[in-house]
């Protein structure tokens, strides 16, 4: 079963009030770390600015340097996928790690990811349920979605439909749109 996504970094909790030009300001002359997370969020998803993987590394990693869990998140997103720096799921696992213990949903999601695929870690669908719960219960819906999946399909639980809605209906109310069309194929089938 494959787990790994791509991320929606979109919709990762962020002070994106800036625009690119003062994030970078702020990140490079005043070490703002909310502003490095703006920065590398810009560069990463090209909000104002080309998709530059490079520049969103730099960002994110002096971001990450800073103590910005959600600027870690970027920077482990870009290894895990190979953006912008090779590929490396070890030193992925490592950054995700550290944002997840500091409660960085988005981070605790992948680094669930990783732990389902088996990549740079030896797969536990345990140790990926546990973090998927705890992004699903600090609110973000991705989360809920992968929970779900293992409830639907028993991969490190008993399966149940009736646990697999629950987290599809979890994820739905957190506007999640895969948990929302999981949750409908539900309400049309015998399950």
């Amino acid at each position: 079963m494959k787990f790994w996504t791509i991320p929606l970094l979109a919709l990762l909790i962020s002070n994106c009030f800036a625009s690119t030009e003062t994030a970078v300001k702020e990140c490079d002359e005043a070490n703002n770390a909310a502003s490095c997370f703006n920065a590398a969020q810009a560069f990463y998803q090209g909000e104002g600015v080309k998709v530059d993987f490079e520049k969103a590394r730099t960002y994110a990693q002096k971001g990450c340097d800073l103590k910005s869990a959600p600027a870690c998140t970027i920077l482990g997103v870009l290894y895990a996928y190979g953006q912008g720096v090779e590929k490396d799921y070890k030193k992925a696992l490592g950054i995700f790690t550290d944002a997840c213990n500091a409660d960085e949903i988005v981070a605790c999601e992948q680094l669930g990811l990783l732990y389902a695929d088996g990549k740079g870690v030896g797969r536990s669908y345990d140790k990926a349920r546990e973090l998927f719960e705890k992004s699903c219960n600090l609110g973000w819906g991705p989360g809920c979605y992968h929970l779900g999946v293992l409830y639907a399909e028993g991969h490190g639980v008993t399966q149940s439909y009736a646990n697999a809605r629950v987290f599809f209906s979890k994820g739905c109310d957190q506007t999640d749109e895969r948990s929302c069309k999981a949750l409908e194929k539900f309400k049309n089938s015998a399950y």
